[in-house]
């Protein structure tokens, strides 16, 4: 079983690949994207990620909640991006689960309004792995794992 684990954006986003069978995790990094058009973002998100699920057949989706305190339209163009995966794993019969930001520090860190950074250490000493992160994206989405894992008790 598959999981693929996301710290949704426009530009960048953050993806963890998780093979459940295994307790191991098989990618942590990022798709940054720099296309200046909205809809091509969304295509190459949309390629990218067909590629992902066409090699891994996912079983769960999981992602951060997006929040958009001051975004504007980023934020709506950043629920369109969203939007694109979501459909690619509806369509794949994936279970799908989100968590909000806060709750994802408070179970990682036990502090809801804990720093990226602290949130990163955490999740990288459950992995037993470098705290050596792409960026905050990619640390990300291996906390939305994390969670994922103690709730579900996987």
């Amino acid at each position: 079983m598959y999981i693929l684990s996301l710290d949704p954006g426009l530009n960048n986003i953050g993806y963890t690949i998780y093979d459940n069978a295994k307790k191991i995790i098989i990618q942590n990094s990022e798709l940054t994207i720099v296309e200046k058009s909205l809809y091509k973002k969304l295509a190459v998100s949309y390629d990218f990620f067909l590629q992902l699920f066409n090699t891994y057949q996912f079983n769960v989706l999981i992602f951060e909640k997006p929040t958009f305190v001051n975004k504007g339209a980023s934020g709506q163009n950043i629920n369109f991006n969203l939007g694109t995966i979501i459909s690619l794993a509806a369509t794949n019969n994936c279970e799908i689960y989100d968590y909000a930001p806060k709750e994802i520090k408070k179970l990682s860190t036990g502090n809801s309004n804990a720093d990226k950074k602290i949130v990163a250490e955490k999740v990288a000493k459950y992995f037993t792995i470098d705290n050596k992160f792409s960026s905050n994206h990619a640390s990300d989405s291996l906390a939305v794992l994390f969670c994922y894992l103690l709730k579900t008790k996987e």
